[in-house]
């Protein structure tokens, strides 16, 4: 796991959420910004995680923003993260293959 760049030990960012947003559409806005301040802290970037597993840095961003739900890239965000970032998303799904 890669340590935290003990430079920047304060990150401070805003989340823009208007009055038509469901509590899944925020949970997903702080999903995503959790997972940038982590990059930046510990000196990581999308474009370098693409080129790692062959696909383009636009795809990652799709995943962390939440517009695609890709397994593979989301396991590899979290390893180099090193936290779990996508629980309640995967239980829910593992939920719906059951059932359906």
């Amino acid at each position: 796991m890669t340590k935290i760049n003990p430079k920047k030990s304060k990150v401070t960012y805003t989340l823009d959420v208007n009055e038509s947003e469901t509590p899944d559409g925020i949970e997903q806005k702080l999903s995503a910004k959790r997972i940038k301040v982590l990059a930046i802290m510990m000196d990581e970037n999308m474009a370098e995680w693409g080129r790692q597993l062959g696909i383009s840095r636009q795809a990652v961003y799709q995943v962390v923003e939440g517009q695609r739900r890709n397994p593979r890239i989301r396991k590899f965000i979290e390893q180099r993260l090193g936290v779990k970032i996508w629980v309640e998303e995967d239980l829910m799904d593992q939920k719906k293959e059951a059932v359906g």
